[in-house]
């Protein structure tokens, strides 16, 4: 499998956008924000962008508020996805071009995906050093929190697992995928919570992910360091 390269994915700010639910979840409705507020690690969208596996996807991390399954949600998050095979969607884009003397020009077009395609059953593998396949329809590992995010000092990783037990590797990399700390090498068991320091005054500020491996599982979870 082809290794994704950063480089080459489209890069986008996140200015607004929703989401509304559809069967099990009708009458749910969730509005976006991009984070962080400043605009940085945009929208990606390209090779292995969904950061989960080697297909063609995407990846944004974001402010969500609104309803969810009857109840009132906010917070933040990543959310990931394929985009070689998903359900029919439109993307509806507008612009204002303005010269120097201030005359503006309108214009706006549509994006229409039909969701043709797409065999039942696809899969995609984890994007590694080799071809790999995940093991399990389920998370092997879970992150239970990363906190606090963004962190200038000090910040806390919770792991948890529903395996009896599980060794993993936990390390740091940039958003490019070069190591900057090897936190832990050990095991998390069923019904106990692993919690891992993470020495955030070492790096440098920016942008990093927190990186969980065990078999051929991987998850990762984005921290900002604002020293």
């Amino acid at each position: 499998m082809k290794q994704s390269d950063h480089t080459e994915w489209m890069y986008t700010t996140l200015t607004s956008g929703s989401a509304e639910g559809w069967g099990d979840y009708e009458g749910s409705s969730l509005s976006f924000t991009h984070q962080p507020a400043s605009g940085y690690f945009g929208f990606q969208i390209g090779e292995g962008a969904n950061n989960k596996n080697g297909n063609y996807g995407f990846s944004a991390w974001m402010y969500y508020n609104g309803t969810f399954d009857g109840s009132a949600v906010s917070g933040s998050g990543d959310i990931f996805g394929d985009l070689d095979c998903c359900l029919p969607y439109d993307l509806e884009r507008s612009y204002v071009v303005s010269d120097c003397a201030g005359n503006e020009t309108h214009f706006a077009y549509t994006v229409h995906m039909t969701g043709e395609g797409c065999d039942e059953g696809d899969e995609g593998t984890i994007s590694d050093q080799e071809d790999t396949s995940l093991t399990s329809p389920k998370d092997l590992v879970k992150i239970e929190s990363l906190q606090p995010n963004p962190t200038s000092d000090m910040s806390t990783l919770v792991l948890s697992t529903e395996e009896a037990s599980v060794t993993v590797e936990v390390k740091v990399t940039t958003m490019s995928g070069a190591e900057v700390l090897d936190l832990y090498n050990g095991v998390v068991v069923d019904g106990w919570f692993t919690t891992i320091d993470i020495p955030a005054s070492s790096l440098e500020s920016g942008m990093y992910q927190v990186q969980v491996r065990a078999k051929q599982f991987v998850t990762t979870k984005k921290l900002l360091v604002a020293n």
